[in-house]
Parts: C-alpha cells; sequence; structure tokens
C-alpha cells in the first residue's frame, strides 16, 4: 500500500517560480518602454530573481524536474522551434522593409506619393521633424500618418510626432499651434507651419455649381513644399516700406496686415521694416513692398528704390488703393513706377455691379492663367477686393506685362472725382468709362542686366486683417510673394480626389441579400446541423 502512495508534492515552490518569471518579464518589458528610468527596472528584476530563488531553495529538487524531465525538453524544444520561427518573420519583415515594392490599385492612388516627392526626401541631407496635431482616430489623421509613412520609408532623415490637442495641450502651446489640423514641420531652425486649408480642400460654392463636389487631399503638395522650404538655412526676408502712412505690420485693427505679417513668419521668411527716410532697404531683401502709401515718396527715397531696382534687381510688390490722386499726391511714386515698368494708377475707382452681397465697390476680380493663380484656379478659389483703382500699361521692347487680374465687362471706373465730395455708384456717360479694367500687372524687366520684377496691384485691402481670410485672398498675395522672392519653386502635385466608391442598390438587390444572408445562411446551418446529429446518432 505505501509503494502506491502518491508523493505529496508542495505547490507554493512552483507557484513562486511562476510568479518570479512573470516579474521578470514585466521588468524587461518596463526596461524596453522606459530604459532611463533603472533603478525601478533593477528593482523589479531584483523582487523576480529572489522570489525564484526562494522557489528553488525551497525545492531544490525543482532543478531536476524543470531541467531534465522529458516534458521538459519537449518543452524546450517547441520554444526553440518558437522562437526560430519568429525569428525568420522578423528577419523576412526586415528584407520587406528596406527592399519592398508597392503597388496602389485605388481609382484615385489616393497611396501612392509623387515622384518629385519622393525625389526630395531621398536628397535630404539634414533632419527635419514634423508634427501633425489632429484628433486622434480621426479620417483626416489617417491621411496625413499614411502620408508621413511614405516620407519614413524614403529616407532616416525624416521623423513624425502625431499629437492630439485635446490630450497634449502642452506640445500644442510649445510649438504655437492654434488649430486643429496643423501641421508644423521643422529642420534646425527654421520653421514652417502648414494649415488645415493647405491640406485639405472643400467644395465651395463655385466648385459645387461646376459639378466638383468631391474634397481633395492637397497635404503631399503643402508639406513637401514645406520641406523643401525648411532645409534651406537662409531665410528669405521681405522689406515693408514706412513712413507714408501704409498698412501697419503690428496693429490689430481691420485695416492693418498684421495677420499677413503672422503668416510670412508661419511660411519661414523674415520679416522687416525700412524707413527710406532715415535707412536704407535691407540688404537681404528679396521683395520690397509698398502698401498702400498715403503720402508721397521724397526724391532720396525714390534714389533708393531705384538703387534697389536698377543695381541689386530688386523685385517689388506695389498696392495702391481707390479715392487717392496718383498724380497728385503720389507724383513721384507713379513717375518712378512708371519710368521702370511701364505701369501707372489711373485715378478713379472701380464699381462692380456683381460685386458681392449687393456691395458695388467690392470686386471679384477675373483671374489669368499664371504660376500665381493656378492654385487658386486648380481649387475653384476667388479673390475679393474692395475700393479698386485700375491699372495702364505702355507697351515698351523691354519689359513684358501679363495682365493677372482684371474686372469683368460689365464694371465701369468713376473718373475725374473730387475726393472731398460724395459720389454715388452710377455710370455718368461721357465722363465714367467702361470696363474691362486691370487691376494687377506683373512687369519683368526683360533686359539681362536688370532682371527685376515688379507687381503692381490696383488694391491693397484684399491683404488687410479684414479681408486676407476672405476666398482665395490669401493664397493670392502668398503666392505672388513666393514667385517675387524666388521661392516659386513649390512642388506642383497633383491633388488626391477623396471619392470613396459606392455601391447603388435596387430594391430587388436589397431582397435577395437579405433573403440569402438573414434567412438563407442561417437555414442552412442548421439544416446540415441537424443531418450531422441525426448522422452520428444512428452510427451510435
Amino acid at each position: 500500500m505505501s509503494k502506491n502512495r502518491k508523493e505529496n508534492i508542495p505547490f507554493s515552490p512552483y507557484l513562486l517560480v511562476l510568479i518570479s518569471l512573470a516579474i521578470l518579464v514585466i521588468g524587461f518589458g518596463y526596461y524596453v518602454n522606459f530604459p532611463s528610468e533603472t533603478k525601478i527596472y533593477y528593482s523589479i528584476i531584483g523582487v523576480g530573481l529572489f522570489l525564484g530563488a526562494i522557489g528553488f531553495a525551497s525545492r531544490p529538487q525543482m532543478f531536476k524536474e524543470l531541467l531534465f524531465n522529458k516534458k521538459t525538453a519537449l518543452w524546450i524544444n517547441d520554444i526553440i522551434l518558437i522562437l526560430a520561427v519568429i525569428g525568420i518573420g522578423i528577419l523576412l519583415s526586415h528584407i520587406a522593409f528596406r527592399r519592398n515594392y508597392r503597388y496602389d490599385v485605388t481609382k484615385n492612388k489616393l497611396y501612392s506619393v509623387s515622384d518629385l516627392t519622393i525625389k526630395t526626401i531621398r536628397e535630404l541631407k539634414k533632419e527635419v521633424k514634423l508634427y501633425a496635431f489632429f484628433q486622434k482616430g480621426s479620417e483626416e489623421e489617417s491621411f496625413i500618418l499614411d502620408l508621413f509613412k511614405d516620407y519614413k520609408r524614403y529616407s532616416d532623415k525624416i521623423s513624425y510626432i502625431m499629437v492630439d490637442p485635446q490630450r497634449d495641450p502642452i506640445t500644442t502651446q510649445r510649438m504655437n499651434v492654434r488649430t486643429m489640423g496643423t501641421v508644423v514641420v521643422e529642420c534646425e531652425a527654421n520653421k514652417q507651419i502648414v494649415l488645415p486649408n493647405d491640406l485639405f480642400i472643400l467644395p465651395n460654392q463655385i466648385s459645387k455649381a461646376k459639378g466638383d463636389t468631391t474634397p481633395k487631399f492637397t497635404g503631399e503638395q503643402a508639406i513637401t513644399s514645406a520641406i523643401a522650404n525648411v532645409i534651406n538655412n537662409q531665410k528669405r526676408v521681405i522689406s515693408f516700406i514706412t513712413g507714408h502712412n501704409e498698412h501697419s505690420l503690428t496693429a490689430f485693427k481691420a485695416d492693418s496686415v498684421s495677420a499677413l505679417n503672422q503668416l510670412l513668419v508661419n511660411e519661414n521668411y523674415e520679416v522687416v521694416e525700412n524707413s527710406l527716410i532715415s535707412g536704407d532697404i535691407d540688404e537681404r531683401a528679396n521683395v520690397v513692398m509698398i502698401l498702400s502709401p498715403k503720402k508721397d515718396f521724397i526724391d532720396t527715397e525714390i534714389s533708393k528704390l531705384r538703387q534697389y531696382v536698377e543695381y541689386k534687381k530688386g523685385n517689388i510688390i506695389l498696392a495702391f488703393d481707390a479715392g487717392l490722386n496718383p498724380n497728385v499726391a503720389l507724383k513721384n511714386l507713379n513717375e518712378f513706377i512708371f519710368k521702370e515698368y511701364a505701369v501707372s494708377a489711373n485715378y478713379d475707382i472701380v464699381v462692380d455691379p456683381v460685386g458681392y452681397s449687393n456691395n458695388y465697390w467690392t470686386v471679384i476680380p477675373l483671374m489669368a492663367k499664371h504660376d500665381i493663380t493656378k492654385p487658386l484656379l486648380d481649387k475653384n478659389l476667388i479673390g475679393m477686393m474692395f475700393f479698386c483703382c485700375s491699372l495702364s500699361s505702355e507697351a515698351r521692347n523691354d519689359i513684358s506685362h501679363k495682365v493677372l487680374l482684371s474686372t469683368n465687362e460689365q464694371s465701369w471706373s468713376k473718373r475725374k472725382l473730387d475726393t472731398e465730395k460724395r459720389f454715388e455708384p452710377t455710370f455718368n456717360k461721357g465722363v465714367d468709362a467702361r470696363g474691362y479694367f486691370n487691376l494687377g500687372i506683373l512687369a519683368n524687366k526683360t533686359n539681362v542686366a536688370s532682371g527685376s520684377t515688379a507687381l503692381i496691384l490696383g488694391n491693397s485691402y484684399f491683404m488687410t486683417n479684414q479681408l486676407i481670410a476672405q476666398f482665395g485672398n490669401r493664397d493670392l498675395i502668398l503666392n505672388s510673394i513666393n514667385l517675387l522672392a524666388g521661392n516659386d519653386k513649390m512642388i506642383s502635385i497633383t491633388p488626391r480626389v477623396l471619392e470613396l466608391p459606392t455601391i447603388h442598390f435596387k430594391p430587388t438587390d436589397a431582397n435577395l441579400l437579405f433573403s440569402i444572408f438573414v434567412i438563407g445562411v442561417p437555414f442552412m446551418i442548421i439544416f446540415i446541423g441537424g443531418i450531422v446529429y441525426l448522422f452520428r446518432r444512428r452510427v451510435k
């Protein structure tokens, strides 16, 4: 009887060994996730080893039972096989990641990046960090994340962080992000902010009228362009001329341009102010901007402008407004522009009977095809100007003109105005003139020795805080500055159409699917199960 009695094996030593292994696994996982917190890691490992030592000390024969048992050998063999399979899988995944090929079978190539993007990313020599501020789990976040993964596939110089502003307000505030759906591109000290409007194009009233109702993803173009911009160490400089009651760069008023100032800073520009009375134009300036001066320039200032144009081959953006007689109040400046670029501002106010919201002084300009206007035309965006004056140009052999903005044929301009008196938006035959009228002219000096370019505009209010966010005004002025600042190599990538395939069901199709999957399939399962049950019962 005593020989048949089973040995009473204590359970606690084995339990301690199992707990020890579990603690060691937890310690290893903690080290993987928090490698810097070595004290906690060593504490966890110490506890695990201590419990394991107690278990083996209380039952020393466990060494023999665990290491030399046949079942243990089988377990070790299985573990080795499992680890070998896992290792082969990791190796194949590594090879596939390094040497992979993907083919996008979607209709609109939603998951493919352009050759220009691949070329830009592969040529990176500096580390570029991307921050995306989107709500976690949103559809917009998935598009940006897929794009970032594509960037990462082509270059180890790219790193990215997805931030949910609601869950991580500290990072959001540190990066000076104020809008959900913003992307920040950083390279060393350079930073550029890409706003949501640059990432996605939603159908507007104009595009819907043309039958285009599908949203588009333009994030690849915007972010790749931002990457190409920030990898350049040298910031482009925009000089705003002051001293003639121009629009303020810092005031937060409706007729100021502080929003434009912030936009340029976000685009990695350096913005400076220069007074030509007390100083010179910044030598680093890529573009000089003169926005709606109310006082004329003196001879010394005109001389400095001429030196900038003729000797430094500088580029200028000059915006006039209506209600001011350039032949009197801005005589010197108007003569300078006409002599240098064969363009002059007229003493008139443009009236558009179509207007916007029945406001006759508001003009929706027609846009000619050009690198400046192409992005707006592609997006079906319009510009909105207020209180415009028309422009005239004279043909010269050494200057080429391109009319970018003009009015419609229904417009007219009120001439011979007395600014001291009130006037009505009515057409006076014999005095006023019928449209078309030029509102924006790009003048290029074709002489190789000069090479200067000027954009003369018949309106500056579309750049102010009150109107810059309206329609396509923001893109219009930013594209103009990019072109004249030599930042016109913005990568042209066709937007991806976010068109999901749809299946249209007829009532008969819906009834058929209901009959098959709701009635037919469950019935077949019950029927086959019943046959199997009866067959097994008969066999017994």
